[in-house]
């Protein structure tokens, strides 16, 4: 692999990986949505409607993860952990609606983060032309349930804004522990032999703070447009 980076995590770290860690990050977060969506699609309360749009995102994750794997070959099954704990989280939500919050606002919106950052970091790395493709699919994941939020309203009852205000508030305490300099030092000493790494440093780095920036941006926009469409729903109405 021969690649640029803009900003750097650590100089003791190398581009490849760098790059590697960060995808697969990402790769663990496809796979980790996959089960959930499929629990979505088992809920009373979602529709044949919603339950076909599902059935697309579910099918290009698929791809998604498959396209992850090639690329990270022998470093694929890696990860800092984070999905497991965030599985748990939205397994114990109670309603579709807030799991529906949970994967298509905020962890596809972490993953457009972290796809944008890769995308404006690494000029030419291994998931440079994958990445600008999963990017725009990624984006209609955040859209997908949109026409469905009225029938869940009407299923389920309204949900008010401070319930999705915590809910949002424990996924990003759920990503911030995770995404986190100690965490990936621990990950690249496991991973690659890199034993000489400081979360403190990786904290203060350029590579981080702007990974960060953009990830939390994103989340932010996502979680408007869920929310926005949310309130604009009739009861009732597929619109």
């Amino acid at each position: 692999m021969s690649f640029a980076a803009k900003n750097r995590f650590s100089p003791e770290l190398s581009l490849e990986q760098e790059w590697s860690y960060l995808t697969s990050e990402t790769l663990a977060g496809e796979r980790c949505i996959l089960p959930l969506l499929e629990d979505v699609q088992r809920s009373p309360h979602a529709s044949a409607g919603l339950k076909l749009v599902l059935d697309r995102q579910i099918k290009e994750e698929v791809e998604h993860v498959e396209r992850y794997e090639r690329m990270l070959g022998v470093h694929a099954k890696s990860g800092t952990g984070f999905e497991a704990e965030f599985a748990r989280f939205v397994g114990a939500l109670p309603t579709t609606t807030l799991k529906l919050f949970a994967l298509q606002a905020m962890l596809e919106g972490v993953s457009l983060g972290a796809i944008g950052y890769r995308m404006a970091n690494y000029a030419g790395s291994p998931s440079a032309a994958d990445d600008e493709t999963i990017l725009r699919e990624e984006q209609g994941h955040v859209t997908f349930g949109f026409r469905f939020l009225g029938q869940l309203k009407a299923a389920e009852g309204v949900v008010d804004r401070l319930t999705f205000d915590r809910v949002s508030r424990q996924a990003l305490r759920i990503f911030a522990g995770f995404f986190d300099g100690n965490m990936i030092a621990a990950h690249c000493a496991a991973t690659f032999g890199v034993k000489t790494l400081s979360g403190t440093a990786i904290n203060a780095s350029d590579g981080m703070r702007l990974y960060a920036q953009g990830t939390i941006a994103a989340v932010i926009d996502c979680k408007a447009k869920f929310l926005d469409r949310y309130e604009q729903a009739r009861a009732g109405e597929a619109s």
